[in-house]
């Protein structure tokens, strides 16, 4: 995740909710915390076309090959 986006979920949402100082041992650059309001997550989810890059399509297998099966 880039710190761009990262600071304009701040921006937003006025926290983070991302630890990144749970792998790196330091202190974020910004204040960590919950997203609790559903209306909040949409305005998030609209920002993301701000920070596409390198759009690619890939095959439904590229993981690994579809397997067919019934519950």
């Amino acid at each position: 995740m880039s710190e761009g986006f990262l600071g304009a979920i701040q921006e937003v949402a006025g926290v983070v909710p991302f630890e990144p100082g749970i792998a790196t041992g330091g202190r974020p650059p910004f204040k960590v915390g919950p997203i609790t309001n559903v209306d909040l997550v949409k305005r998030l989810v609209e920002l993301r076309p701000r920070f596409k890059s390198g759009v690619r399509d890939e095959p439904v297998d590229f993981l690994r090959p579809v397997e067919t099966f019934v519950h």
